[in-house]
């Protein structure tokens, strides 16, 4: 139904409550969509009774407040450990991946969240019924929202070493003049709210940071000894 900017119920002139219409098409011609049970709840900025590009709102901003990096070294007698962080905070993330995993609009392989989508009448969700698209029906459930915007502020670990050098005493009495074991690991963990596979998108762009699902960077481990002679 739709409401006015009070919480009201409008009406039309017989005194029955108006029902909220879907006013816009991808093809930017006008096509009137009642709304149904199970449909996704779009905000009717304007309270005109339609959803339509007079309610389009910003969602984020791509731009992050804070990026950056630091690390720290820390040495205890022979050992040594070496650490590397870099972090973005507060910027927003377009979820494409979930948006198509979640769109229910084809035959695709789909998530496993739209196992809890909306069946009948009383069901309480955040996943909206599944919809074919056709050509005379679109599926106005995937219409990109503040459901599938994202915050990507996120904290990674992307370098971490310990290594250990043997005793010069022990090292000359075999001959050399150093000797150093050390193993280093890339990436190891990732601390962020974000759901998609990795949050650190977007970097050397001022448009919208957008996620179509591509290959997160991958743990790496390295071993390794340094002689000198």
């Amino acid at each position: 139904m739709v409401y006015d900017a009070n919480g009201g119920i409008v009406r039309n002139m017989k005194g029955d409550p108006l029902q909220m219409l879907f006013n816009s098409s991808a093809d930017g011609s006008t096509s009137e969509y009642k709304f149904r049970g199970g449909d996704a709840i779009y905000e009717d900025v304007n309270h005109d009774g339609n959803i339509n590009r007079l309610d389009v709102v910003y969602l984020g901003n791509s731009l992050p407040k804070l990026t950056g990096g630091f690390g720290f070294r820390f040495t205890y007698d022979a050992w040594s450990l070496n650490a590397q962080f870099n972090y973005r905070v507060d910027y927003d993330i377009v979820n494409i991946a979930r948006l198509n995993m979640e769109s229910m609009s084809s035959n695709n392989n789909q998530s496993q969240a739209v196992n809890y989508r909306w069946r009948k009448e009383g069901d309480f969700t955040t996943i909206p019924r599944a919809l074919m698209t056709s050509e005379k029906v679109a599926n106005y459930n995937t219409m990109i929202s503040d459901r599938f915007v994202e915050d990507g502020t996120f904290l990674r670990l992307n370098y971490l070493q310990l290594s250990y050098n043997m005793p010069s005493k022990t090292v000359k009495k075999i001959g050399l003049q150093g000797l150093r074991f050390y193993a280093s690991a890339n990436n190891l963990f990732c601390l962020t709210k974000y759901t998609g596979v990795d949050p650190e998108l977007g970097y050397g762009g001022y448009g919208v940071t957008t996620d179509h699902a591509q290959t997160p960077r991958a743990k790496s481990y390295t071993f390794g000894v340094t002689v000198d002679f």
